[in-house]
């Protein structure tokens, strides 16, 4: 283990001092990412058609009180992010704070999911090709059980999808790819991390793949998911515990992740 460690550590490190490499033209689109660090949001873009390092675009405030959970691009281009409130006593848990466009951030307005009670929060949030906005729902500790929701984000109406979840199996990071397949991570216990298909039409949650690193099974958490537009699904992780996210291609027939290039953000997004 020790030394699996090592090699992504080196890898990593590589990665970082080669951005005058070609990028592979199969990875195109850009991914838009925040990071939550010392009471700040900062917002970063990386460009995958390019080898330049990623590009930072500002910074908001981010009050003690909040967890940074999701980030999503409505169809109108303006970029959401969901915060659990961890404040004690809170009547809502589950915020929505809208950021401005891609490329300018601004602080703009807020509201809570009013349809979720103070125990329940939003662990991800989709916005389909087709249909209403769908969610995550789970306790506010982002715990098992979980349901899969429509969620109305202005009325912050909830409704819960008739779609059978493990009920002691962590899910998060919805994803859709342009064939209009929806995706996320399952974590069961003893670190099982899989990708899951939620087929909507079938209400059917469907197991893939284990996920796989260096040929061995992923022992550390997915930290975002997202599809880009040739159907490619990336995910950040840290699995070599530096303290700084990377990006990965995830190939979901196999579960092999290979790690692409640095990123160092929470939560990420393909933009328009």
């Amino acid at each position: 283990m020790k030394n699996r460690i090592t090699t992504l550590l080196v890898a990593v490190a590589a990665l970082g001092a080669a951005w005058s490499m070609p990028a592979s033209a199969q990875h195109i689109g850009m991914l838009y990412g925040i990071k939550a660090v010392e009471g700040e949001l900062i917002a970063r873009s990386l460009d995958l058609s390019d080898s330049q390092p990623p590009r930072e675009y500002g910074k908001l405030p981010e009050r003690a009180d909040e967890r940074l959970t999701a980030i999503f691009q409505r169809k109108d281009r303006g970029i959401g992010a969901v915060r659990t409130l961890i404040k004690p006593r809170s009547q809502y848990r589950a915020s929505v704070r809208l950021l401005g466009i891609p490329e300018r951030l601004v602080n703009a307005t807020s509201a809570d999911v009013t349809g979720l009670s103070s125990s329940y929060a939003i662990s991800s949030v989709l916005i389909p090709q087709a249909g209403p906005p769908l969610a995550l729902v789970a306790h506010h500790s982002d715990t098992p059980p979980f349901w899969l929701a429509n969620v109305d984000l202005d009325s912050g109406k909830i409704g819960i999808i008739s779609l059978t979840l493990n009920p002691i199996t962590r899910y998060s990071h919805l994803t859709q790819c342009p064939d209009a397949r929806i995706y996320a991570v399952s974590m069961a216990p003893q670190y099982d991390v899989r990708m899951v298909q939620f087929d909507l039409g079938r209400q059917q949650a469907l197991r893939l793949a284990q996920i796989k690193l260096g040929g061995e099974a992923l022992h550390t958490e997915i930290k975002s998911l997202a599809c880009g537009p040739t159907g490619i699904v990336y995910a950040l992780a840290d699995p070599a515990h530096s303290g700084s996210n990377s990006l990965f291609t995830v190939d979901l027939a196999t579960g092999t992740m290979t790690l692409l290039r640095p990123f160092d953000v929470d939560r990420m997004i393909f933009v328009r």
